[in-house]
């Protein structure tokens, strides 16, 4: 698939580059082998080709902009998925010897494949800070104040060769439970210092999942008698060395789900006890059509775990937004923009690959079932059929 960025320059800088001096941040860009600065790397090489390709050079009033000074921010602005992370991650630059990360998804969770239509991209506040382990061994970060911690804390995994499952972070003596709460939330600011600690496991407080892949495989896990669905999900995922996000989890036909669907439940709450068999599956991607009233069809390619409302917005990033539309499913379900049912996976909806949905504008709805609709927000309709 193909990814569009909205870049804006100054004009100083396209006469700069014009004039041959690109090549100082290129070359700072390929001496840094991290898979995000070649991400940059490729995007300011393809703005260079571009801005040399003008009819026409610029001459700048002012004194020549210094190339090697922070790069302007830029975002993608479509459905596209990168090979670089997640499809949410804006780099840009902010010293050498940091990481810095642009404005990812507030929901959090795993990284849906309509995750950047939830998203609100705008240029925030970057933070500085550091985290410090027992050895008093530090990593350096710079990044948005909007950030997700858990892509933080899995950056620090990462660089430390270390398990998310087995770490915990604090902050002024505060432990920072909720990993995807935005970095502001937790109280990070500019020269905080985190610290990671290893996570200490009393055997007595712990309970033996097994987790069951299509091949009949298991993998034996333990994990705290008081852990959420994040925490189960990432102690698979550290195991197996994957993402939680390109898998799919279901305990007794219930499927479990990051805190990006919601708050995050608790394994007592899902009756997963010693014992529990969740069977893990890899995300499957599906083809949706959409038929209008004029009878155009557009085809939405997503991940069958994602939600109702991740196929609506992709469908809408597409076409267009519109509230004053409802949505016939084949299987007799009505779908308003209001309703409760927004937030289901489209595999327990029954949508399939090559599933028809119908687009029909909102003054079609009987006037009996319209009724009720707007007397409850289209939550609790009139008919059973409508959501």
């Amino acid at each position: 698939m193909s990814v569009i960025f909205n870049i804006c320059l100054p004009v100083e800088t396209i006469a700069a580059i014009q004039r041959g001096e690109s090549e100082i941040i290129l070359s700072q860009l390929s001496a840094i082998p991290d898979g995000h600065y070649r991400l940059l790397h490729d995007v300011a090489r393809n703005v260079v080709t571009a801005v040399n390709a003008m009819p026409c050079n610029l001459v700048p009033k002012a004194a020549p902009v210094n190339l090697s000074a922070t790069a302007p921010v830029f975002w993608p602005t479509t459905n596209a998925t990168l090979n670089y992370g997640s499809p949410t991650r804006s780099p840009t630059i902010c010293t050498p010897a940091s990481v810095t990360y642009g404005q990812a998804s507030a929901q959090g969770g795993g990284w849906g494949s309509a995750s950047h239509a939830r998203a609100s991209f705008r240029d925030d506040t970057e933070v500085s800070f550091t985290i410090r382990d027992l050895m008093m061994k530090e990593e350096h970060f710079c990044v948005s104040s909007r950030t997700p911690f858990e892509e933080v804390a899995r950056t620090y995994n990462e660089r430390t060769n270390t398990l998310r499952s087995t770490l915990t972070f604090s902050i002024d003596d505060m432990l920072i439970d909720d990993h995807h709460e935005m970095v502001h939330w937790v109280g990070v600011k500019d020269g905080s210092i985190i610290t990671a600690k290893p996570r200490l496991v009393d055997d007595s407080q712990t309970m033996t999942v097994t987790f069951q892949d299509l091949m009949m495989r298991n993998a034996v896990l333990d994990v705290s008698i008081d852990a959420l669905s994040d925490d189960l999900l990432d102690a698979y995922a550290d195991w197996a060395g994957l993402d939680y996000s390109d898998l799919s989890f279901t305990y007794e036909g219930q499927e479990l789900h990051a805190s990006g669907w919601g708050q995050p439940t608790s394994l007592k709450k899902l009756r997963i006890t010693t014992g529990s068999i969740v069977k893990v599956a890899p995300k499957q991607e599906i083809t949706v059509v959409f038929r209008d009233q004029m009878l155009r069809e557009d085809r939405i390619k997503i991940k069958d775990s994602d939600d109702f409302e991740s196929l609506v917005l992709m469908y809408q990033d597409k076409v267009g937004p519109s509230t004053e539309v409802y949505y016939s499913l084949s299987n007799g379900v009505n779908v308003h923009s209001g309703s409760s049912i927004y937030c289901r996976s489209i595999k327990t909806l029954r949508i399939t690959d090559g599933s028809f949905i119908n687009v029909h504008p909102v003054s079609n709805i009987p006037k009996a079932a319209r009724a009720g609709s707007l007397a409850t927000g289209f939550s609790d309709c009139a008919y059973s059929d409508w959501y």
